[in-house]
């Protein structure tokens, strides 16, 4: 008989058993002299035999193994409200519950239903058999696979270090881990004993314990603080069942960790209790603590087992103390101990394997049904429909426990076809833009459990996707110009506003009611967008632009444009105010008028382009330009007789080519040196400065003291003088036609820095020259460039043109014809 695990093993004849035809209860008892008593675990339920006819001793061999233990083998865990995706979680109000919280409450249950009439318990939820209450650290929130034997949780609660248990006849009894009297002076190890056995294991050592309980978020790894770190950093792993949060399965792991942090010392101590030993379960018991005598010394042991063993009147004893060292076929069956490196230890799952039956199915989906259906037009014109069907969900399986549903597929068929799942998904919808509009599918669903089960498919439903109504809108009508005004910009070029209105389209091509959602207003390459019937614009002034207006529906398809209208970008009213009068000077006959470069008015003009210097010789005229335009503070020289009264006023330009009010006009008598002779000593100066000298003779000594050094010129006309009028004269002609010329080019040529401006001031246009390309301005705005063999514009207008290896012609009115090359 082994009390530990609860096995007994007896041989008796044929004639005392008879044939075994139904399982046997067999009590153990021992005597020391007074009546019998039955020790712990000492009732077992006896249903295996072993004979051989051909012996001729006829001797059957039964083995037992507990009855309450064999009892609860044969009662599981059954289905209950509350039951998720096969499981139990057993909690004490949703607290962590207690060994005889877990273990009392599915033995209450099967006994309701009929089971282990016999079997009795002394402990309750909050309190072991003793009377000594659960601690918080003997308490777990698990849930436990359904169809799980009662024996199999009675063993994973111990495993897990949560109680101590043995059974008193038919009564279960539950104890706090470690419970167990102190026998200090019981030595072990002394004459008495005839054998001692000792063994030694290192192979449940670890340092790091690696947790996984199986249904966390992520794994804990745990330090095993005490271990033997001889070897380095040895790991084992620790799986458990079921198990969601962390702090569960920190003490879970507990009894792992504290198992694997020394070598684990096996002691056994054999004897024959005649012989004045002590005698098992009188002088002590399963989980008493003695005192051992080994080689190693003496030290405080716990009594892990007891085998008492009579052969004819022989009575021999074994207890074991210390760790328990299971065999390695053991260890995996009951997926505890382990502790190799990488192996696992085991947690609190089922032992025995667990029936399909505890991985219920979900229920079928309902509610299936149309969420959305409406038809639409793709952007290259075809038809659509987007179709959303939608389903309740599904909490439940099919035999009525909760149920976690991680998927849901989708089967659709034509008429005329197979059903064939479209789409996998974890919501409760699903949307499709794939089925051909006016033809009938047919819609089911399935849900699909976290373990892979599925469920029967839905109801079928059918759905005819949308046809979409006409979409084409017709084209605007009553396009106008509501304003056109003009204004200078910053930088002095003049922009139009123009705001143009057009009716409301509220019908399609067909003439059936369309939801306009914008309109699309173009002027050439540029279009504006806006969601009512009117639109503001910006046009060059005195440019005119040809605009039409179309209207999107709310699917998104463009209608014809309008028929076209054309404007022409006003110019800013008002004209340039008068610039400040030039300022006169007068000398050697000439007059130098100049500019200050301001406005009667305050501030500068905005659109100022230049200003013209004009001379008259009376105020009414008339006026003719002279110098270059000015831009800037600037001025000219004015040729006239001496004597005379000039009169000069300056005239602005705007940059659209208008012109201003001209300045206040300004006059000066040009003055000179007016004499027939100069007479000898009658001119006294440092220099003087003539248009020419006249001499009829000069004395020799005339060169000792002249100085023409500063000269840049000097001519001297030899010969006589009436013989050189007719010459000079003609030079004074040249020279003027070309000042005229100069002042002519310098009005429609402009040089910079940047290149060459061509242009006349009283157009906005300009031809620009620069080093990288060729430019075309309007109102000081790029409208079109060539650059590296390159002509860039906003709208060209052709007649006809060749590109690539084709001709473009015109081909009556509105038709364009291709031709190859």
């Amino acid at each position: 008989m082994d009390s530990a695990t609860s096995t007994l093993s007896f041989v008796v004849s044929e004639k005392v058993a008879g044939r075994m035809d139904a399982p046997q209860v067999v009590a153990v008892e021992y005597s020391i002299g007074g009546p019998f008593k039955q020790p712990r675990n000492g009732l077992f339920m006896a249903s295996v035999d072993d004979s051989d006819d051909a012996d001729p001793k006829g001797t059957v061999r039964f083995t037992a193994q507990g009855f309450v233990t064999w009892m609860l083998g044969r009662t599981y865990l059954h289905w209950a409200q509350g039951a998720v995706n096969g499981e139990r979680e057993w909690t004490e109000s949703g607290h962590p519950a207690s060994a005889g919280t877990i273990i009392g409450g599915m033995m209450f249950e099967a006994q309701n239903r009929g089971w282990g009439s016999m079997i009795s318990r002394d402990f309750s939820s909050s309190a072991d058999s003793a009377g000594v209450p659960w601690t918080a650290d003997e308490k777990v929130k698990q849930p436990w696979r359904l169809l799980t034997p009662l024996s199999t949780v009675l063993q994973s609660i111990t495993d897990q270090g949560l109680c101590d248990w043995w059974t008193e006849g038919t009564k279960l009894r539950l104890f706090r881990p470690g419970t167990g009297e102190v026998r200090e002076n019981l030595v072990f190890g002394g004459p008495v004993f005839t054998a001692r056995p000792t063994k030694s294991s290192f192979d449940d050592v670890f340092t790091h314990l690696t947790v996984v309980p199986e249904k966390a978020d992520y794994w804990l790894y745990l330090n095993n603080t005490g271990a033997s770190s001889r070897f380095g950093r040895l790991e084992a792993t620790l799986t458990q069942s079921g198990v969601s949060d962390h702090a569960t399965a920190t003490t879970l792991a507990q009894s792992a960790l504290v198992g694997g942090r020394a070598v684990k010392r096996e002691y056994s101590f054999d004897w024959t209790p005649s012989d004045n030993g002590p005698r098992p379960w009188e002088d002590f018991n399963l989980g008493d603590v003695i005192t051992s005598k080994t080689r190693h010394g003496k030290s405080l042991q716990r009594i892990i087992g007891i085998q008492v063993k009579k052969q004819d009147a022989s009575v021999t004893a074994r207890v074991i103390v210390g760790d328990k060292l299971l065999t390695q076929a053991a260890k995996q069956a009951r997926r505890t101990g382990a502790g190799s490196i990488g192996g696992a230890i085991g947690g609190g799952g089922a032992v025995f394997p667990i029936p399909d039956a505890t991985f219920p199915a979900p229920g079928a989906p309902t509610g299936l049904h149309v969420e959305s259906n409406a038809g639409s037009w793709r952007e290259d014109g075809t038809a659509q429909s987007t179709v959303t069907v939608a389903w309740d969900e599904v909490v439940q399986a099919d035999d009525g426990s909760g149920v976690d549903v991680v998927a849901y597929e989708v089967a659709a068929r034509s008429a005329s076809s197979e059903p064939s799942i479209v789409a996998t998904t974890q919501a409760l919808s699903f949307t499709t833009t794939e089925w051909e509009p006016g033809v009938d599918r047919y819609v089911k669903v399935r849900a699909r459990s976290f373990d892979g089960r599925e469920s029967e498919w839905s109801g079928e439903i059918a759905v005819t996707p949308a046809v979409p109504s006409s979409i084409i809108p017709k084209p605007p009508t009553g396009l106008s110009v509501q304003s056109n005004v003009g204004a200078f910009e910053p930088d002095g070029t003049s922009i139009s506003t123009v705001v143009v209105t057009w009716d409301e389209v509220a019908l399609s091509v067909d003439d059936e009611l369309v939801t306009v959602d914008e309109y699309e207003v173009a002027n050439g390459l540029a279009t504006t967008r806006v969601s009512g019937t009117t639109a503001t614009l910006r046009i060059p002034s005195a440019s005119v632009a040809s605009l039409r207006v179309r209207a999107r529906s709310n699917i998104g398809v463009w209608g014809d444009p309008s028929d076209p209208i054309e404007v022409t970008g006003a110019t800013p009213s008002g004209l340039l105010p008068a610039p400040t009068a030039p300022v006169l000077t007068s000398s050697l006959g000439l007059v130098a008028a100049r500019w200050d470069g301001e406005f009667e008015q305050d501030e500068h003009p905005r659109g100022f382009s230049h200003v013209v210097m004009e001379t008259a010789p009376s105020e009414a005229g008339p006026w003719e330009r002279v110098g270059t335009p000015l831009v800037a503070p600037g001025g000219a020289s004015i040729r006239g007789e001496v004597g005379s009264t000039v009169h000069v006023r300056l005239v602005p330009f705007d940059t659209v080519g208008r012109v201003g009010d001209a300045s206040e006009i300004a006059t000066v008598v040009i003055t000179g040196i007016t004499a027939p002779d100069l007479e000898a000593e009658s001119v006294t100066a440092n220099a003087i400065k003539a248009g020419s000298i006249s001499v009829n003779h000069v004395e020799p000594a005339f060169g000792d003291s002249l100085d023409i050094t500063a000269n840049e010129t000097v001519n001297i006309i030899v010969g006589r003088q009436d013989s050189q009028d007719e010459a000079i004269g003609n030079v004074g002609d040249h020279a003027e036609e070309l000042d005229d010329r100069l002042t002519q080019h310098q009005t429609y040529y402009r040089f910079g820095a940047d290149g060459l401006g061509i242009g006349d001031p009283a157009s906005s246009a300009e031809l620009r020259l620069k080093p990288t390309r060729i430019e075309m301005a309007q109102q000081g705005v790029i409208v079109s460039y060539w650059e590296g063999g390159v002509f860039v514009a906003d709208e060209t207008r052709l007649k006809a043109s060749s590109i690539a290896s084709h001709r473009f012609e015109g081909y009556g009115p509105g038709r364009t014809i291709v031709r190859p090359l």
